[in-house]
Order: C-alpha cells, then sequence, then structure tokens
C-alpha cells in the first residue's frame, strides 16, 4: 500500500506528518488522509494553547505513543491551521496504519497454541 506523501522521513530520520487542523468540531477525531494533509477535527480553537493540547493527546492515543514521543511544529504563520507533527519510535507505515486504524500484526507469543520460550537460567 503506498504511503501518502503527508506521511514522510524527516531530515531527523523520524517520521513527520502534516495535519490540517479543523477546530471547532463536536467530536476530536481523526479524519480524511488526503494527499496533502492528515485532516484532524478539534473541539476548540486550533490558535489556543489548550488545542494545541488536545491535539496532542488525541495523536498520542491514536498512535499509542506517550505524548513526550510527540513535538508539533507550527505552520508558517501562527494563525494558519496546518501543523507537523513529528514522531519518534515508528516508521512512516506503523503511523499511517495506526492512523488508518489497521491492527498491528500479533507479536508470535500472543498467539494461541504458541510455547512461551524458556527463560535463560532454565535448568542451571
Amino acid at each position: 500500500m503506498p504511503l501518502p506523501p503527508c506521511i514522510r522521513v524527516g531530515e531527523s530520520g523520524n517520521c513527520e506528518v502534516t495535519l490540517e487542523l479543523e477546530d471547532r468540531q463536536q467530536h476530536a477525531t481523526i479524519g480524511k488522509i488526503a494527499p496533502e494533509a492528515v485532516h484532524v477535527h478539534l473541539t476548540g480553537s486550533a490558535s489556543h494553547g489548550s488545542a494545541q493540547q488536545e491535539l496532542l493527546a488525541l495523536m498520542a492515543k491514536t498512535l499509542t505513543l506517550r505524548p513526550t514521543q510527540l513535538t508539533l511544529l507550527q505552520g508558517a504563520e501562527p494563525s494558519s491551521t496546518r501543523r507537523v507533527l513529528v514522531v519518534e519510535m515508528l516508521t512512516t507505515r506503523q503511523v499511517y496504519a495506526r492512523l488508518r486504524g489497521i491492527p498491528m500484526p500479533q507479536r508470535r507469543q500472543d498467539q494461541p497454541g504458541h510455547r512461551k520460550p524458556k527463560p535463560w537460567h532454565h535448568g542451571l
């Protein structure tokens, strides 16, 4: 599955996601993933600090990361609704899958019928 251009690897080597904020909505949710940006619906105004915190909390929950692993960069203008989110610890494919709500493959040990490996000190 091809990745949209709004999800890319930045200069720092971390994943960067271009976001288009739609403020004063009823619910805080992830909207459409378009080629130019991921549309995010926020309940507050996009220019206030509380909306920034709401955005970071929503993205941390969606990406199953801690808010400290996310950095939000401002747009070119303070009143702009376009932001860039820098995501640490995930690849671009993982970010895209989590934004779309696709479950990640389970580890083998979580599958039924798989035996858990014995600890390294077993039998000493």
